[in-house]
């Protein structure tokens, strides 16, 4: 006895509303295994494959490369060996070869569904599964994805895995150092009691650098005054091809606009080549982290090891800025975390 099953388009996730048809692996008349890649879809996030749920042959395929169906459409009909109950958002009893499927061109016949065989042109497409952002950026870069060792959920290529394709071992080794020295850091800090504040003020005009410098000047600035401290060490974590870099400037609200605003654009560029001098690396008592490139509003600061608070910087949806702080409640109380970000805005 055998039964007929219509495999559709899956449902690969919870926002998935359609998919495009990529192209078969079978053709009509073929025999298949439980297990055997019967089609391959593709939606905004991510490739997959399909595969056939049991035993069976390919009766009738119903669709065509390219084309975009809407989660649960039929995609093609086959005959098994023992009844498939997943996936059955079509019954064999409602359609038949002669019905006409929705979203068909009426034009498509059988001898114009293309499958796809291992043949030099589609054996990339066979062997990897990349989200479609990774193939154009492949694209652009002129690399080939069989050779990308694939990260990404199911063995897929992700848009980093393409980015960092062609980067110098020594570099990928860094930046994974220094992802986990970051993420060591932040885990240490997360049992001690905080809290946090957020407020927003008009951004002054000017380069990133200059923004930079007047954040950095009246940050210190406003620790100084309040903690009465003689040496202010502000972090500011910069993004760079080994990850984070966190030079430290030291002292920065006793330097000169121009002179501090220098040093910034200097010591980016640094950071951004992997060249930090060793001696701004140490020394932090206060982090800021600026999303503002990103347009992103500013989400809650962490505090590092030895750090009493953290400051994020972002956009919020008016076009101001928007400042999070972070203090650490063993060393400052509710108010004075209250105080710090207060002077800060003025002073900004």
């Amino acid at each position: 006895m055998s039964f007929k099953h219509t495999v559709v388009m899956p449902k690969m996730s919870m926002t998935m509303e359609t998919g495009e048809l990529i192209g078969f692996h079978v053709t009509e008349g073929q025999e298949v295994h439980a297990g055997d890649v019967l089609f391959e879809v593709m939606t905004d996030k991510i490739d997959m494959e399909v595969e056939a749920p049991a035993d069976g042959k390919i009766e009738k395929l119903l669709a065509v490369p390219a084309q975009v169906l809407e989660v649960g459409k039929p995609v093609l009909i086959m005959e098994t060996e023992t009844q498939v109950l997943a996936f059955d958002f079509v019954s064999p009893s409602e359609l038949n070869a002669n019905d006409e499927v929705a979203g068909v061109p009426e034009q498509v016949t059988t001898p114009e569904v293309v499958a796809l065989t291992e043949t030099t042109e589609n054996k990339s497409l066979n062997k990897t599964k990349s989200v479609p952002a990774a193939r154009n950026l492949a694209a652009e870069k002129g690399i080939n994805l069989q050779s990308i060792n694939p990260t990404g959920p199911f063995n897929t290529i992700t848009y980093e895995d393409v980015a960092n394709a062609n980067l110098d071992p020594a570099i990928l080794q860094r930046q994974e150092a220094n992802k986990a020295l970051i993420a060591k850091g932040i885990e240490m800090t997360l049992s001690i009691p905080q809290i946090s504040f957020t407020r927003s003020v008009a951004k002054s005009a000017g380069s990133q650098s200059q923004w930079h410098a007047q954040l950095l000047s009246k940050w210190a600035e406003v620790l100084r005054n309040f903690k009465r401290t003689e040496v202010i060490g502000v972090a500011l974590i910069i993004e760079s091809k080994y990850g984070s870099a966190l030079p430290v400037f030291k002292n920065p609200d006793q330097m000169e606009l121009v002179a501090l605003t220098s040093l910034v654009q200097q010591t980016t560029e640094q950071a951004k080549s992997g060249k930090v001098p060793l001696a701004m690396l140490n020394g932090a008592t206060t982090t800021i982290f600026d999303l503002t490139s990103y347009q992103m509003a500013s989400t809650k600061p962490v505090l590092f090891p030895n750090q009493s608070t953290g400051l994020t910087v972002g956009i919020d949806s008016a076009g101001a800025l928007s400042l999070s702080l972070t203090i650490d409640l063993r060393a400052l109380d509710f108010y004075d975390g209250a105080a710090l970000l207060d002077r800060l805005t003025h002073a900004l």
